[in-house]
């Protein structure tokens, strides 16, 4: 053990010190440089396009999928270097969700507005505080989404309209969001839902000559196929065969088998020379929260404040150490 009566010893550790106060202060900045550059939006901030539901009503216990358009479903940073997470929300359409603020249990109440509540997932998991792909910073985990955990509230969801969507956020601040207006009626605990301007996901593909009819739903069609789609149902047609799925039916037709389950499709159509299948699917993104295979863990790491009381801390503590070791050693004569 070195003794810091030694002067050199006692330089040795001022130095130390000293440098590890210069350290502390540093990161002390840097730090409080990242917790005050997340600045909420403007109120009126435009939504970003891009946002989809996969059926356009329902019921208290109807699930869905809620979706990102590809290259519109990213946020400004990633959580592993910027600290950015993304978050859900449902208001009232009187809210402005540009201005919302977010805490650990998600979307903060405005004041003067009693219903704000997160998005659930289908195993009533709130969809708050999750990760972002690290570089991309893209929204990734939202799965299968049900308004039925709001019958479980003291008030239900009392009729009118709202606005539901994805937020990114830094420091609880709203940086970029995506929404979708939805209508409920009915009781508080029983009720219906309907999406405003038939915000869902429709995609059709018409090629070399096929003759297709789409019903309210989304179709595909391949060389000179005949597709007929109802209510929401996907198909597809290989080789000339004809198939109609309608709320999530399966149906082979002439070795192809074309599965439909909540906007989530897979087509598996057999070899000609009787060799391994070909399998194409287009899965919803995994399940956020619960349990099981799928699931993601919201984010637990240290905040920016937790990080800023830690250095603060280091730089009060190191600094003393300087200031004390910089004294010269006081020498008590022996009769005292």
């Amino acid at each position: 053990m070195i003794s810091l009566s030694r002067p050199v010893a006692r330089r040795r550790a001022r130095d130390l010190a000293r440098a590890a106060t210069a350290l502390a202060a540093v990161m002390l900045g840097l730090t409080g440089i990242g917790a005050f550059s997340a600045q909420a939006l403007p109120a009126g901030s435009a939504p970003t396009a891009g946002q989809v539901l996969s059926v356009l009503s329902g019921a208290t216990a109807t699930t869905f999928t809620l979706q990102l358009a590809a290259g519109a479903n990213a946020c400004p940073g990633d959580s592993a270097s910027g600290g950015f997470r993304w978050n859900s929300y449902m208001v009232p359409a009187s809210v402005d969700p540009a201005t919302l603020t977010y805490g650990a249990s998600g979307p903060i109440a405005p004041a003067g507005v009693a219903f704000t509540q997160p998005l659930f997932s289908s195993g009533n998991a709130a969809l708050i505080n999750r990760n972002l792909a690290p570089d991309t910073a893209v929204v990734f985990g939202v799965g299968v989404v049900s308004f039925n955990a709001y019958q479980f509230l003291p008030s239900g969801v009392p009729n009118g309209a709202y606005r539901i969507g994805i937020a990114c956020t830094l420091n609880g601040q709203t940086e970029r969001f995506w929404q979708t207006q939805v209508v409920f009626a009915g009781t508080p605990t029983v009720y219906t839902w309907t999406v405003e301007g038939g915000s869902t996901a429709t995609t059709t593909t018409t090629e070399a000559g096929a003759t297709t009819t789409t019903v309210a739903g989304a179709t595909t069609t391949v060389a000179g196929a005949t597709t007929t789609t109802v209510a929401r149902a996907t198909t597809t047609t290989v080789a000339g065969a004809t198939t109609t799925t309608v709320a999530g039916a399966t149906t082979t037709v002439a070795g192809a088998t074309t599965t439909t389950v909540a906007g989530v499709t897979t087509t598996t159509v057999a070899s000609a020379s009787g060799g391994p299948t070909n399998t194409t699917g287009f899965p919803s993104q995994p399940s956020s929260g619960g349990s099981g295979s799928g699931g993601f863990i919201p984010a637990t790491g240290p905040t920016h404040a937790m990080m800023i009381a830690f250095w603060a801390i280091l730089l009060v503590v190191f600094g003393r150490m300087s200031v004390l070791l910089a004294r010269p050693v006081r020498v008590v004569p022996a009769d005292r």
